[in-house]
């Protein structure tokens, strides 16, 4: 049983550093998507 709890323990790692990746991935897309919607913004605005 032992062995188990290791590999489950070494699964649950992975997919938290899987998920960990996606939530850096998904903050970067979005910070980005923003800093395209400010630029838009700026070109828009009426001096």
């Amino acid at each position: 049983a032992r062995e188990g709890i290791e590999v489950g323990r070494k699964r649950v790692t992975e997919i938290a550093e899987k998920v960990a990746e996606r939530v850096e991935d998904i903050k970067s897309a979005v910070s980005k998507a923003a800093e395209a919607g400010e630029e838009q913004a700026e070109k828009v605005k009426p001096e």
